[in-house]
């Protein structure tokens, strides 16, 4: 309870000094506040996961260089092409 007077009283003082008489104003300003400072944030932020997906494509391409190397050394496999020296069987 006490908290809440302190809360309130200093409310109060702030709603005085700045000539608010509306409480939605002061929740619309803390409200922009809020934004202002997520907004700040998440700039100071955006490189981190720039730079986590750039790390994820160059691990990738890695990978897709190992495996262009693999299959250009892999052995080719032979595919025969000529027709079959019988007919298959016949189901009665």
């Amino acid at each position: 309870n006490a908290i809440a007077s302190v809360g309130t009283g200093v409310v109060d003082r702030f709603k005085g000094l700045l000539g608010i008489h509306s409480p939605s104003r002061v929740f619309a300003q803390l409200g922009d506040f809020t934004m202002q400072g997520l907004t700040v944030g998440l700039q100071r932020g955006q490189g981190a996961p720039v730079q986590a997906v750039m790390a994820l494509g160059n691990r990738l391409r890695a990978v897709g260089a190992g495996l262009a190397l693999a299959t250009a050394t892999a052995p080719v496999a032979a595919i025969d092409s000529r027709a079959p020296l019988s007919a298959p069987a016949r189901a009665p």
